[in-house]
């Protein structure tokens, strides 16, 4: 079994959208993979068909209220199972500091059904807690999603702090597969300040490349807005709703190229490929992986995927409310200010008036008039 966290210690990098995808590509490779949401938000979660965040998942495993078996949940995906989020995920870190740390608690979870799994994503909060300390260590290999612009270059920065300092205290053994270039423009850009984002794209990426060398993707994942913002509403992940888009065929190269080897006879299982080994995607692998997301397109079509957005909300009725209930504070607050507004203007007018009133009979008085 091999375990893979998708990690940025800033928000907004595309890190839940680089774990589903490349843990679909995976399953399409004929792995058979779980994905752990261990983000509060559940966006993990409701990437791959779940209308509603489950009552029981990574919460409830992390802390020993129920077992991997329990919150196991199937997804359309062939081969691919979720341990998803719930709302109480956001309290773990209090819920851990009460119980003696394991920092493995991932792997000794994971490892006790390595007969049943063999690739386990683990898509980490962008804050740094004990899910996210938890998950680094318990993982064998960590890929850094990170879009090239100048805050998130900040955030990769950071990130690659916390890794050196997990590598040299908890996890000896973590390898940091790469830096992924996402939401890369290119020909979608078309406005005025197009060539500028470009630009500032290549800029960027020089300076990742310059630091990081050959650890950073060669190619990296290009921003189709139109593609990642449906998927996310219709809750099925991108490289499923186009697989033969631009920016899905990136997730499956990336997917290959970092592919664990299989074990052959006695030969020592090698893990995850880092971004740098010379061997590229195989071709063969790729093929396969297509056709068989493909084939995940047609599933989720007859299961009505295709059709509802399941995270676009009806209107809420409690948000409505909660505004009108704003607003008739907001009226209440005026009508007892206005009779006093106009009180004041009154006083300034009639005030007003006695001074003008004054200087006209002194000037008048004193012949100037």
């Amino acid at each position: 079994m091999d375990i893979l966290a998708v990690f940025n210690a800033k928000g907004g990098v595309g890190k839940t959208t680089t774990a589903v995808n490349l843990a679909v590509c995976f399953a399409a490779m004929g792995r058979k993979v779980m994905l752990f949401d261990l983000d509060a938000q559940g966006n993990a979660t409701t990437s791959l068909g779940q209308a509603v965040l489950p009552s029981i998942g990574t919460f409830d495993v992390v802390t020993g209220a129920a077992t991997l078996k329990e919150a196991r949940l199937p997804t359309f995906i062939d081969d691919l199972s979720l341990v998803g989020a719930t709302t109480s995920l956001a309290v773990v870190d209090i819920e851990k500091t009460k119980k003696k740390r394991d920092h493995h608690v991932m792997r000794k979870i994971a490892m006790a059904h390595k007969d049943t799994i063999d690739i386990v994503v683990l898509d980490c909060p962008p804050a740094f807690g004990e899910l996210t300390v938890n998950a680094l260590v318990s993982a064998h290999a960590v890929v850094i999603p990170s879009p090239p612009t100048p805050y998130a270059h900040d955030g990769l920065i950071r990130t690659w702090t916390v890794l050196s300092r997990i590598r040299t205290t908890l996890n000896h053994s973590l390898r940091v597969i790469g830096v992924l270039p996402t939401f890369l423009h290119g020909e979608e850009v078309n406005e005025p300040a197009g060539d500028v984002v470009s630009a500032c794209d290549s800029s960027i990426l020089s300076a990742m490349n310059a630091e990081y060398g050959d650890l950073v993707h060669p190619d990296g994942i290009p921003l189709n807005s139109e593609l990642f913002i449906a998927a996310a509403a219709k809750g099925i992940p991108a490289c499923v709703l186009e697989p033969n888009t631009a920016a899905s065929l990136a997730y499956v190269e990336v997917a290959a190229r970092i592919l664990p080897r299989e074990k052959k006879g006695k030969t020592k299982h090698a893990g995850f490929r880092w971004f740098k080994e010379d061997e590229p995607a195989d071709s063969e692998t790729m093929k396969t992986a297509v056709k068989k997301l493909n084939e995940f397109r047609k599933k989720a079509d007859g299961q009505g995927l295709l059709s509802t957005n399941i995270n676009i909300p009806d209107v809420d009725k409690d948000a409505l409310d909660m505004v009108s209930q704003l607003n008739a504070i907001d009226e209440d607050i005026d009508s007892k200010i206005r009779p006093f507004t106009l009180g004041l203007a009154f006083l300034g007018v009639t005030l007003l008036a006695g001074v003008v009133g004054f200087l006209i009979a002194w000037a008048s008085y004193n012949g100037l008039l």
